[in-house]
């Protein structure tokens, strides 16, 4: 009868399809570029908690749940090399976007689209049963090695690795979830806390996102392009119209 109970309760519990999930993901990000472009614009607000802490918190839980679709989408796109050159034409159409609502050099560095993709090739040369595993480790270790240009770092590569591999394994995803996003690179939680100080405690927003992912039932709802492609066209559409809106208002 308690299991009938729990099996009952975890099908309620997983009422989250991806459509849904990737409009609550489009609208965090958007919520925590607005904080960055009103910091922009009143630089006083910026060194203050509020701005620099809290109001980031949130945000955290989008590269989790992108990286959680990456790992997904491996086993259920009809071709991955057109998957992986679909995430690279975006991730070369988000780079000047970005760099210009960021402020940041756009020769080192480039959005985490940039590291989706290399966390999808990751995932093929890991899944790969001819391959040495001596390769694969280097190979892994490659794409993580050009990941340190892109937001995050290494952390989308990793974490699609631990989403794929483990796909049945929702335990070991959690556990290796948590220590990646803990300790899997120089954007990860404690790096940046020694490095950069407490106000980065913004960055455990991160384990927000293992709620939303336990809550995803795997089905795609509403089949329609808007939700296939909406994500992807609106992380470059809107950095360039936030940095428009910028540009007219400072």
């Amino acid at each position: 009868m308690n299991t009938i109970v729990n099996n009952n309760l975890l099908i309620k519990l997983k009422c989250l399809n991806s459509n849904t999930l990737k409009m609550i993901a489009i609208c965090v990000m958007l919520f925590d570029h607005i904080v960055y472009l009103i910091a922009y614009l009143n630089p006083s607000l910026y060194p203050t908690f509020l701005f620099t802490t809290i109001l980031h918190i949130p945000g955290k839980i989008v590269a989790p749940i992108m990286c959680n679709f990456i790992a997904q989408g491996y086993y259920y796109t009809r071709s991955r090399k057109k998957y992986v050159l679909r995430l690279f034409i975006f991730a070369l159409i988000s780079h000047i976007p970005y760099n210009l609502f960021f402020g940041t050099d756009m020769l080192m560095t480039t959005s985490i689209i940039w590291g989706l993709m290399l966390g999808l090739i990751s995932l093929i040369i890991v899944k790969k049963e001819n391959l040495n595993k001596f390769l694969k480790v280097i190979l892994v270790l490659i794409c993580c090695f050009f990941a340190l240009f892109s937001t995050y770092d290494t952390l989308p590569v990793l974490w699609i690795l631990v989403f794929g591999v483990y796909k049945d394994n929702i335990k070991k995803q959690i556990i290796l979830f948590t220590l990646v996003a803990l300790f899997g690179g120089l954007s990860a939680i404690v790096p940046t806390l020694i490095i950069n100080g407490y106000q980065q405690i913004y960055r455990f927003g991160i384990f927000l996102a293992i709620p939303l992912i336990l809550m995803y039932n795997g089905q795609r709802g509403r089949k329609s392009n808007f939700f296939k492609y909406g994500f992807y066209v609106f992380f470059p559409l809107h950095h360039l119209v936030l940095y428009i809106i910028y540009l007219i208002l400072r």
